[in-house]
């Protein structure tokens, strides 16, 4: 990511309203306009056809159709108002969902999905390759379980306890995203904790920048945090966890609503993976692993390098 990458995507969260004003985008127009496309094409398809599918798109089309549908009940008004007053007393705003909020979801799930699942699989399988103690006892996870059954089904995923305290580790140690950022919705009082210190107000309405990657390699919180340590989330331990320093995917009401589905993912992966292969370091792996200045995505500066020995089952 280059520089004027960086400035664009700082301008867009800091002053949303000067981006807006100077037409500035996280995503080119070409790129913008082939997902604006695609999206609207479809959303009339639907329309038309009066097609349903169990996807996003479906449930944002749902979504929009309820608000309207619950605004017109609410207000017994006509639909084209935007504001107006209900029996509750206070001025309701109506929500219209339009093609663009729609594509832009879909943007959103389509580009965090596959950045999400991808760097824990990539730095996972890293890890592994680096650390053949830990992969030792993975794989006698994964043989204890295939001694015992044949066929892989989801209740069986949780039965993985090494493997989830192996992908909460990587999670850790490289969560998908450095930071997040919330919007503060009622003022808040940051009382000093040193004497140097002095009160701190958060006003409501201002953006807060929570920094993930920081968090998760605090040694107050993390002990030794460079080391790939997966007993730090055994169940024994997982009390000892602070709340709030450990957040790879958000918490609260905006956390990440696809969490169960990566880890879900992962899980199988590794098993079907670890099931026929080792995995290997090569003369290429960079050891230790040395991130990337050029972006503010967690990768790593020389790629990944590992290699797949078949296993003698």
């Amino acid at each position: 990511m280059g520089f004027w990458r960086h400035v664009k995507i700082s301008l867009l969260r800091i002053f949303p309203w000067m981006s807006k004003v100077i037409r500035v985008t996280k995503f080119g127009e070409d790129v913008t306009n082939f997902f604006r496309g695609v999206i609207k094409e479809n959303v009339e398809y639907r329309e038309k056809n009066n097609l349903r599918r169990p996807d996003m798109i479906t449930l944002l089309m749902e979504a929009r159709n309820e608000l309207e549908n619950n605004f017109d009940k609410e207000a017994n008004v006509d639909s084209s108002f935007s504001i107006n007053e209900v029996d509750s007393g206070y001025a309701r705003k109506k929500i219209d969902l339009s093609v663009d909020d729609i594509a832009a979801n879909a943007l959103v799930f389509f580009f965090a999905g596959f950045s999400t699942t991808t760097s824990l699989l990539s730095f996972m399988t890293y890890e592994l390759a680096v650390n053949p103690d830990i992969q030792k006892i993975l794989l006698e996870e994964v043989d204890s379980f295939k001694k015992n059954k044949k066929k892989l089904s989801y209740e069986d995923l949780s039965e993985f306890s090494y493997l989830h305290m192996v992908i909460s580790e990587t999670l850790r140690k490289y969560p998908p995203f450095c930071r997040t950022d919330r919007q503060c919705t009622k003022s808040f009082m940051i009382q000093p904790q040193m004497d140097s210190e002095q009160v701190f107000i958060i006003e409501s309405g201002s953006s807060v920048w929570i920094p993930i990657y920081a968090l998760h390699h605090d040694e107050k919180y993390w002990p030794d945090p460079e080391k790939f340590q997966p007993e730090r989330f055994s169940p024994l331990n997982k009390q000892n966890i602070k709340p709030g320093t450990y957040l790879p995917f958000g918490i609260g009401p905006r956390g990440c609503l696809g969490y169960r589905f990566v880890l879900q993912t992962v899980k199988i992966i590794f098993y079907e993976l670890l099931s026929r292969f080792e995995i290997i370091p090569l003369d290429k792996t960079a050891i230790p692993c040395r991130l990337s200045k050029n972006t503010s995505h967690i990768i790593p500066g020389s790629g990944f390098w590992f290699g797949f020995k078949r296993r003698r089952n």
